[in-house]
């Protein structure tokens, strides 16, 4: 029996909101460890969410560059 994950990013100007989804057959409520330290750093707001099989972690993440638009190629 695998594992389901999901991955969704979307831009709300000026940062990425971004939601991982795991369906893990282990205690969701613990408090993580792969990655939770890098994510919480990056992040200007991370929410846990548990359910019954698994959990949803969703981080705001700043990007002031987001939306700008691209600078033109010189030739």
């Amino acid at each position: 029996m695998g594992s389901r994950e999901t991955l969704d990013v979307t831009l709300v100007e000026p940062e990425l909101v971004v939601e991982v989804g795991v369906d893990v057959p282990m205690d969701a409520t613990g408090p993580g460890c792969f990655g939770r330290h890098l994510v919480q750093d990056l992040s200007i707001d991370v929410q846990v969410k548990v359910h019954a099989s698994g959990k949803t972690v969703t981080a705001v993440v700043p990007c002031p560059a987001c939306g700008r638009p691209q600078a033109e190629e010189q030739d």
